[in-house]
């Protein structure tokens, strides 16, 4: 597994990274999910500052340069603990499963989390995943019942509505 080539997304990395997410929402069931375009991830990740998000590819050993994997995270903040970093995606290609490619970009966010004295690192998983064990493995744990959390969001037709009957 060490030919795969892993490192911090680049500018130009943003039309393979448009197409794992693709992937991933397809895995996920989701395949009409993603809306962003390479332009937003273009502008948001690399020329915003600060970048909205981070990114770590993995980049086939060949010619081909295509990318099978990559790790999106960007920071978070806990009023109870502090600093965190928030994995949005973390996703391999099927034929890269079971090589250690998936613990190589989740440790490589975790050490960055560590060694920058981060609180945790925080992520969700669709209750159907077969990774859930592979997340358990890594130390991971699930607080859906212990803490007893739900995960909501205010879309932003939402927002609209809200703000609209707010004055």
């Amino acid at each position: 597994m060490s030919a795969v080539l892993v490192r911090p997304a680049r500018r130009e990395d943003c039309g393979e990274i448009q197409r794992l997410i693709q992937a991933l929402a397809t895995f996920e069931k989701f395949p009409h999910g993603p809306k962003l375009t390479i332009e937003d991830l273009e502008r948001d990740g690399f020329e915003s500052s600060p970048a909205k998000f981070k990114c770590i590819v993995a980049e086939m050993p060949d010619e081909s340069k295509t990318f099978c994997g990559y790790a999106m995270y960007f920071p978070i903040y806990s009023s109870w603990m502090g600093k965190g970093i928030r994995i949005e995606d973390l996703y391999v290609t099927p034929e890269f499963h079971g090589t250690g490619l998936g613990k190589r970009l989740f440790s490589l966010v975790a050490k960055e989390a560590y060694e920058g004295d981060y609180c945790r690192v925080e992520f969700t998983a669709l209750g159907w995943n077969p990774a859930a064990g592979f997340y358990r493995h890594l130390g991971a744990e699930n607080v859906t019942d212990s803490e007893e959390r739900n995960v909501w969001r205010l879309y932003r037709n939402g927002m609209e509505k809200l703000l609209l009957h707010a004055k």
